[in-house]
């Protein structure tokens, strides 16, 4: 039995199989943490959703004033609006982040 289980986004479905054997999870996200911070908890986009590449490039509501310039830029923000788009397999990165860091 593993004593730890390190995981990305990607691996969204492990940490509750991970729950079930009683082995801790711990999340490694090569993103910077302001690009974590950026995307936000899921409780959060759910107030304030986004979607389009124009919300992308001013700073989401939750961030604090000294932070408030922070935002993509427009070629920038079309790439992370797909982030919020399912892909192939039918769940958007964003949801796989959410997924992963609400364990």
């Amino acid at each position: 039995m593993p004593d730890w289980i390190i995981l990305d986004f990607v691996h969204h479905w492990l940490p509750p199989i991970a729950d079930e054997h009683g082995v801790p999870c711990a999340a490694f996200f090569i993103l910077p943490a302001a690009c974590v911070a950026f995307i936000g908890p899921k409780a959060l986009n759910d107030v304030h959703p986004r979607s389009a590449a124009a919300d992308f490039t001013v700073a989401p509501p939750w961030f604090p004033s000294p932070l408030s310039h922070v935002a993509y830029r427009g070629h920038e923000a079309e790439w992370v609006a797909g982030a919020w788009r399912p892909n192939a397999s039918g769940i958007s990165d964003a949801a796989r982040v959410w997924e992963t860091t609400e364990r």
